[in-house]
């Protein structure tokens, strides 16, 4: 019987662990949406970011060809090393676009688009920063509020 009672013991934590990744993971619970239009040009909106999230969430990215969201580290009002990037988005328009990562309260950051060499994998060497149509490095830089945000706070972009 104690067997019982420890297996089942297991089997709870082991769903209650679940559930909690993939409530960290999803933030809002709204996951990344896909418009089935295509994108003419490379562009990405990013506004204020949440500190108390274990993720930033991209508010629209527009691929004309498959690629990432890089996320670096700001030097100085530039982008500096990389923290993070977003799985593998095709090209169309997507909309809350997840990407886990601690981040610093008050702390900027850049969003750069980076286009995928054709592996699938992110790879600063071979992933090259995606461009606009005026040939300009498509990026964003963005801020992590000093405190939680509070629900229906107006979202700044920048």
């Amino acid at each position: 019987m104690e067997n019982k009672n420890k297996t089942v013991f297991w089997i709870i934590v082991a769903i209650v662990v679940v559930a909690l990744l993939i409530f960290m993971f999803t933030r809002s619970g709204a996951p990344t949406e896909e418009v089935a239009t295509t994108a003419e040009a490379n562009s990405l909106t990013i506004g204020l970011q949440d500190p108390s999230k274990v993720a930033v969430v991209v508010d629209q990215v527009e691929l004309t060809q498959p690629g990432f969201v890089v996320i670096h580290a700001d030097s100085n009002g530039a982008p500096d090393d990389i923290v993070a990037s977003s799985k593998l988005l095709q090209p169309g328009i997507h909309q809350n676009v997840s990407i886990v990562m601690s981040t610093t309260a008050g702390a900027s950051y850049h969003a750069m688009l980076h286009v995928d060499d054709g592996n699938g994998i992110f790879s600063a060497a071979t992933d090259a920063p995606a461009q606009d149509t005026s040939g300009a490095v498509v990026t964003m830089r963005f801020q992590v509020a000093t405190s939680p945000l509070v629900d229906g706070e107006v979202d700044i972009k920048g």
